[in-house]
């Protein structure tokens, strides 16, 4: 397992990645219709939603304790489901059920 230092640098480091995955959404939303989202780690959800342009999520029930699904309010995925969860957690079929319930969801 690696280890994560915890200095400066690395949040630094963490804000600038969360900011580039935004992008990348973004970019990608502007230009194909999109499921559903998936996003791992709250500073990439953070980096994503704002990037969309989104102020709310209209949360409507979770896929396991922890990893909410909801409905983005506004912005740019305005309507699009998406699902959150923390980056630390979650078994390996976690993403399988978390695609299905996106599927359902649309």
């Amino acid at each position: 397992e690696l280890d994560r230092p915890q200095d400066s640098d690395s949040q630094e480091d963490a804000t600038v990645l969360a900011n580039f995955a935004g992008l990348l959404v973004y970019g990608i939303a502007r230009k194909m219709s999109l499921g559903g989202l998936l996003i791992a780690g709250g500073d990439t959800a953070f980096g994503v939603l704002r990037a969309l342009g989104a102020s709310t999520v209209d949360v409507s029930s979770e896929i396991e304790h922890g990893a909410p699904l909801g409905v983005i309010g506004d912005g740019v995925g305005a309507g699009l489901t998406i699902v959150t969860k923390a980056g630390g957690f979650g078994d390996e079929e976690f993403f399988v059920r978390t695609l299905e319930a996106i599927r359902e969801s649309g």
